[in-house]
């Protein structure tokens, strides 16, 4: 709301008309011309196209120490003014408790300046991320994306294996297909076979063997 960035401000119509009924900011209701025609005048809050490149620019010379963040420089782009292509970062588990303070107090401050439009779930969201985080931990740990691989196929799916998810390295030597296909099940011999190349070539079975051994 505050770049006036085009189709995703909430500095829109409808949110202008909630304020004509609710509030008393004269400046930010819709005016009408003569002509019919509706004029929505651009709000105090939000920057010119001058001050938004003020603040790309700042941002696009801006230098973080290494491993901090991406380059800032290449998500900033100068003539729309805006930034594109942010993702998320880390967060210290010190600094959690006085976040969690800040969001409150922050979110108090906004409901000041801005139109009842601009608070949805996504303002509302972070009012809970951190106690989410102090309980559930990294996201890595408990997001559903493992999960909905093996639930259903990826989108347009032709068969192929995802090239994102590579199988296994030690089992991709290269062969010749044979022309004559059949089934058959495993014998006892190749079973244990099996097993024995497991429990001699994988490192995390090595402990258990020392263990073994040591008693």
């Amino acid at each position: 709301m505050v770049m006036d960035v085009k189709g995703k401000t909430k500095d829109n119509p409808k949110a202008r008309m909630d304020i004509k009924e609710y509030c008393r900011r004269k400046e930010l209701w819709l005016q009408e011309l003569q002509n019919g025609k509706i004029v929505k005048h651009k709000a105090s809050f939000s920057f010119t196209l001058d001050e938004k490149r003020e603040i790309i620019q700042w941002v696009k010379n801006l230098r973080m120490p290494e491993g901090y963040a991406s380059n800032l420089g290449k998500r900033a782009d100068m003539n729309k003014g805006k930034l594109i292509d942010l993702c998320s970062g880390k967060l210290l588990e010190s600094s959690l408790d006085r976040m969690e303070e800040n969001i409150l107090v922050t979110t108090t401050k906004l409901e000041k300046i801005f139109p009842c439009g601009f608070f949805d779930v996504m303002e509302h969201l972070p009012i809970h991320l951190v106690q989410e985080a102090c309980l559930e931990g990294p996201v890595q740990t408990r997001w559903m994306y493992p999960f909905e691989r093996r639930n259903r196929p990826s989108r347009n799916d032709e068969g192929n294996s995802d090239p994102l998810f590579p199988p296994i390295s030690i089992f991709n030597q290269n062969g010749r297909g044979s022309k004559k296909r059949g089934k058959r099940n495993f014998t006892d011999m190749e079973i244990q076979s099996a097993v024995t190349h497991v429990l001699l070539n994988f490192p995390e079975i090595q402990s258990y063997v020392n263990l073994f051994v040591n008693t």
